[in-house]
């Protein structure tokens, strides 16, 4: 059964002889009270996460968030891709270095979509020009501070305890974006102690050769898969015949562990291949003594095909000048 709460004004007719019964504070009263707001304390639904107070986790969620919103790392649930090198400092001067490349691009949007905003008459197309407006702003002032929004966003609102409008007030942000970060932080850091569990892969970046060049007038030409030089045709891979002959043969060139393929054997019926148990050439080699290659450096291929023909059957084989004079050759 609900209860109904009192208030300070407030008067209750009962039907009897008394008639009405009253706190006796009329509104006039009430403005000149010195009142007290009981609320619930300013602590938050969910507990502040222990990784917020360690230095050390905090520069590596904050390195891999910058790194991933420059686009330099995929995050996904069972791996990170393209992980790169270095210390901390490095891989997020690498990703603000990325980032600032696009700020240009950033830039001449914003003055497009300004444009279009003066130029619109339809309200209801210059409100959506208008929420354009303000992300491409924001993203620009991301990229201006780098990773010190993100800092500041974990200090003041873990540390200081302040709340999401509080925070955007301090760092000139809205509350939803200071909200969206917290929770892509966490996500963040997540992935870091994935990575620190071996739940997560790390793939690391492998940089890719660069194939494409400019010439004289700024127009993309294939270059050299050997001496990086620019091909004359865009549809030849190397510059000169010289280049293709040293490309054919490094491609070509074998390592010292190369070891051929196994000779796939051809049988007349299952039967054959059920009884099989021993290669012609193994054959030749134990039975005979006969080095296949040097028959047929000095005796012909005619003769050695005659060889492995008799090693297959199980038959030693004739000596090389009665099978000449069999055959109608000379001794």
């Amino acid at each position: 059964m609900l209860t109904k709460l009192h208030q300070p004004v407030e008067a209750t007719y009962h039907g009897t002889e008394e008639g009405w019964h009253s706190t006796g504070l009329a509104y006039e009263d009430y403005s000149r009270c010195a009142t007290h707001t009981h609320k619930q304390s300013g602590e938050r639904r969910f507990p502040t996460p222990d990784w917020v107070h360690d230095d050390a986790t905090v520069r590596a969620v904050v390195t891999l968030f910058m790194e991933e919103r420059a686009q330099l790392v995929q995050c996904g649930a069972s791996a990170v891709r393209n992980a790169r090198e270095g210390s901390e400092i490095e891989r997020v001067d690498r990703a603000k270095t990325r980032m600032m490349e696009k700020r240009p691009q950033l830039e001449a949007k914003l003055k497009q979509l300004c444009a279009r905003y003066m130029a619109e008459s339809n309200p209801t197309k210059r409100k959506v020009l208008a929420q354009l407006i303000e992300n491409s702003d924001t993203q620009i002032r991301i990229i201006e501070r780098g990773a010190s929004i993100a800092v500041a966003i974990l200090h003041y609102y873990f540390r200081l305890g302040m709340d999401s409008v509080a925070v955007a007030q301090e760092l000139n942000l809205k509350p939803p974006h200071i909200r969206q970060m917290l929770y892509r932080l966490k996500c963040t850091h997540k992935t870091i102690e994935g990575i620190r569990s071996g739940a997560v892969r790390v793939i690391p970046f492998v940089p890719r050769v660069q194939r494409m060049g400019l010439d004289a007038q700024l127009r993309p030409i294939p270059l050299c898969v050997e001496c990086g030089q620019a091909c004359k045709e865009k549809r030849n891979k190397c510059c000169s015949l010289k280049c293709a002959w040293k490309a054919r043969r490094r491609k070509a060139k074998r390592p010292d562990n190369f070891e051929p393929k196994p000779e796939r054997l051809k049988f007349c019926s299952p039967t054959c291949k059920e009884h099989f148990t021993e290669h012609p050439y193994e054959t030749l080699k134990k039975r005979f003594g006969i080095d296949l290659d040097e028959l047929r450096k000095t005796e012909g291929e005619s003769y050695a095909s005659y060889v492995v023909y008799s090693a297959r059957l199980n038959q030693v084989p004739m000596p090389a000048n009665v099978w000449r004079l069999l055959n109608g050759g000379g001794c």
